[in-house]
């Protein structure tokens, strides 16, 4: 249920934005409080419930400014966005080098691997450092920030897998500059997509033994979500024919879904 889930999620992302729907994928913890309460009896409690409207309220409003926008962007134009969009490489050079400050800043301050094993430069965290890393906030949001990097991306490359192979099938294999040459981009984006999508679920399953679960689970949702609204905002430039006074709204609703 959990990869079919996964699988859905990534291929919706090639129907509507990708900031949109990062956003809306909130909704899964109002499911989580209702159905906690269904198959466990754990009634919610008024902290719970209040950010359950919270989320279902900014997400409401997050589908309303969304929907202000006259984009008619083609499949064709947001897979040349990727490849070529203006503010693209600009924007990996800044992840890649983000991320690469994380994984020093990780391993000089605590002396551990932030990374997989075969990744890491330093020792493997232990069950010693685990009660370390508790004691404060910022080892998880360090670490939850540079996974979720790759979390993002992997979601865009998702959303240009499918936009490439809708693409090729709809032209009857006939792409624009020859069947091997799609074939090959077909290819670089399903390596690096699945190299990341798999880097996100290790990280994940990570974080969860690492630290606490009712303080990172969400920390980790809303990283993910932050870095997919920023990677479909600059990659395929999805507010570029969004009215001001939507973008505004769209950013304070994000903000709002957040505190919830």
């Amino acid at each position: 249920a959990l990869i079919l889930g996964n699988l859905m999620t990534f291929f919706s992302f090639s129907f509507a934005q990708q900031s949109l729907l990062s956003a809306v994928s909130a909704v899964q913890f109002v499911s989580n409080v209702f159905l906690t309460w269904l198959l466990f009896g754990h009634r919610p409690r008024a902290r719970e419930v209040l950010g359950t409207v919270v989320i279902v309220v900014a997400t409401i409003c997050i589908v309303r400014f969304s929907s202000g926008t006259s984009s008619t962007v083609s499949p064709e134009q947001l897979v040349e966005m990727y490849w070529r969009g203006r503010y693209r490489q600009v924007y990996v050079y800044f992840l890649y080098a983000l991320f690469v400050l994380l994984v020093v800043y990780f391993g000089c301050r605590f002396s551990l691997s932030p990374l997989p094993i075969g990744l890491g430069c330093w020792r493997r965290i232990g069950a010693t450092d685990l009660v370390v890393l508790n004691q404060a906030m910022l080892p998880a949001v360090v670490f939850v920030t540079l996974s979720a990097l790759a979390g993002a991306q992997s979601v865009v490359h998702g959303k240009v897998l499918s936009l490439e192979v809708r693409y090729a099938i709809e032209r009857h294999y006939d792409c624009a500059s020859g069947w091997r040459t799609c074939l090959s981009y077909i290819g670089v984006v399903l390596v690096v997509g699945l190299f990341m999508a798999t880097f996100w679920m290790l990280q994940l399953q990570r974080a969860l033994s690492f630290f606490h679960s009712p303080f990172v689970i969400p920390l980790l949702q809303a990283s993910w979500i932050f870095w997919t609204i920023v990677s479909g905002i600059i990659t395929f430039e999805e507010f570029s024919d969004m009215p001001a006074v939507d973008i505004g709204g769209f950013v304070v609703s994000v903000v709002v879904l957040f505190l919830g």
